[in-house]
């Protein structure tokens, strides 16, 4: 009896073990024939699942953004204390960027690399991918911010797109320090100091203690 090949698992071994090769020869250098010796498989099955090496650079961000995504809507029906939310939500970002797949400091040298790419113009699809996830991101936090806001935790007069890129921009920082010197900063607790900075300036008791 023949064996039954799930796709999908096929596709996540090629794409995952490319990643160590774009890591070790850079994505301009890997070429599929290096990818398929590393996964133990022919260059032509390879083909079979994926077109190039982009789509499969494509697919493996998409892959774990999407994970990330469930993870965090699912969070927002289970957590009713919106800086909690915050806090697990920025924990689950962390994730996309150093998972049980890559550590951080991989995933930084690869996506360096990829933002590279990106400047250069030379994969535009890397580059609709990436604005994609940072929307994302966006709106994750922009959804918690309002709900804050409506729920009187979180001041009425803020610029609710504007707080959220702040996150979005300040987590960016945050992670390319600490993968360029891990011994630098502690990721987390940079990431929380900036949250009790943030939370203080977003907050309605703030607001509230002023005006007495």
């Amino acid at each position: 009896m023949p064996k039954i090949i799930n796709r999908e698992e096929k596709q996540n071994q090629i794409a995952f073990g490319a990643l160590e090769v774009f890591m070790e020869k850079g994505f301009e250098n890997s070429r599929i024939i290096d990818i398929a010796s590393a996964v133990g498989i022919s260059k032509g099955l390879v083909y079979q699942y994926f077109d190039s090496k982009e789509e499969i650079l494509l697919y493996v961000m998409n892959f774990l953004w999407l994970q990330t995504e469930q993870r965090v809507q699912a969070l927002e029906e289970l957590l009713s204390d919106e800086r909690d939310l915050i806090r697990s939500a920025i924990d689950e970002i962390c994730r996309f960027f150093d998972n049980d797949l890559m550590s951080l400091k991989k995933m930084t040298i690869i996506f360096t690399e990829v933002f590279s790419l990106i400047l250069k113009g030379k994969v535009p699809e890397l580059g609709e991918i990436f604005n994609r996830i940072v929307d994302s991101m966006k709106g994750m936090f922009e959804r918690i911010i309002r709900r804050g806001v409506n729920e009187g935790v979180f001041r009425s007069d803020l610029d609710i797109s504007e707080k959220s890129m702040l996150l979005v921009a300040s987590l960016d920082g945050v992670g390319l320090h600490c993968a360029l010197n891990p011994s630098r900063i502690d990721m987390m607790k940079g990431i929380e100091s900036f949250l009790e900075m943030f939370f203080q300036s977003i907050s309605a008791e703030k607001v509230q203690g002023d005006q007495e």
